[in-house]
């Protein structure tokens, strides 16, 4: 046994660095998909304040028309011109943070080419829930338990460490 142990050490290295490779994955693609989605809420943003602007300029239009026949004091008008600059405003930090989520899902992506930075990614995945039951949450606790890449290492670690004591 203490004979065999630094090769067993050896093995045991290795196994911990291919955890940590495959940490390093996971965590790779967990940070595209969060990017992805923050890109695709960003998106949907923008046409919501879109919308939301398209609204007030018309409430605008409709206030200015009142106040000209009479119907609607002058003072009152300038509430609708507040509530329609706060809606540009909504939209300008809307396309704001769209840029943002785009830049940085790019960065992630990290395509090839001169001017990637300027490409803009088209979105075709959209949210659903999916038809198919879900796993119980004492499953996916399992499942995250056995083959978690942080939990793996510390195992082996622990392996590594009782072989030097046998050593």
């Amino acid at each position: 046994g203490p004979n065999m142990a630094s090769l067993r050490k050896a093995n045991i290295n290795v196994d911990i660095s291919r955890a940590e490779l495959k940490g390093v994955g996971e965590e790779t693609a967990s940070s595209v998909e969060r990017a992805y989605w923050d890109l695709y809420l960003a998106q949907e943003e923008i046409s919501i304040q879109e919308k939301s602007l398209e609204l007030a300029e018309r409430l605008l239009q409709e206030s200015q028309e009142r106040v000209a026949v009479g119907k609607l004091a002058e003072l009152d008008l300038a509430t609708v011109q507040a509530e329609a600059a706060i809606r540009q405003e909504s939209l300008i930090d809307a396309n704001s943070r769209y840029e943002q989520a785009r830049l940085n899902f790019l960065y992630l992506l990290n395509p090839s080419g001169q001017s990637f930075w300027s490409s803009v990614p088209v979105l075709t995945d959209a949210p659903f829930i999916p038809a198919d039951s879900l796993a119980t949450v004492e499953e996916h606790e399992a499942v995250g338990m056995k083959y978690r890449a942080d939990l793996v290492q510390s195992r082996l670690s622990l392996e590594k460490g009782e072989i030097d004591v046998v050593q």
